[in-house]
């Protein structure tokens, strides 16, 4: 219900953002101890999700939090156990920087990775994603909330091998 709520506020653009600088390492920690205890039931390696140089974004922490909740989430759900999730950054330019959430999951069809953002759109192709819930939502919602923060969220994914989501996000100012 929260997420199609969220959907109709976003679509609707009357989301209200409360932009300030955040800690990039901070809100990858608060996203990943909303997940790590599925993680861990799944024996996936969370080793590499972490941030040794620390930078402060401008974005509403809430809403940034919810973008790496859903992305590390959606790994967790489609890794295999005793896969790996990791966190790679990349400064674009001063005002913005790349956040790659990775994992050596059961990847994305190329004939599937545009309808991911798509509302209610869930790719079950594979005989492993039949088995996962949800509604379809996250990404769209994510994908949003990054271009209002005046960011976007890209996919690179091979069928097999595992996908790699780029959240890119404003610096501070």
């Amino acid at each position: 219900i929260n997420d199609i709520l969220d959907v109709a506020v976003l679509e609707s653009g009357k989301i209200q953002l409360d932009t300030r600088d955040v800690s990039l390492k901070s809100t990858i920690e608060q996203a990943l101890n909303l997940v790590v205890i599925g993680a861990n039931k799944k024996q996936i390696d969370l080793s590499e999700i972490r941030i040794d140089e620390d930078v402060t974004l401008f974005v509403d922490e809430r809403r940034a939090t919810q973008i790496f909740v859903n992305l590390l989430s959606n790994a967790v759900k489609f890794t295999p156990e005793g896969g790996a999730i990791g966190v790679r950054t990349e400064l674009m330019n001063k005002n913005l920087i790349s956040v790659t959430i990775w994992d050596t999951g059961i990847g994305i069809s190329e004939d599937q990775q545009e309808l991911v953002f798509e509302k209610f759109h869930q790719d079950r192709g594979h005989i492993y994603s039949r088995k996962e819930e949800g509604t379809g939502l996250g990404l769209h919602i994510s994908k949003h909330l990054a271009k209002q923060m005046d960011g976007d969220i890209s996919l690179k994914s091979t069928a097999g091998e595992g996908s790699e989501f780029t959240v890119l996000l404003p610096l501070s100012r």
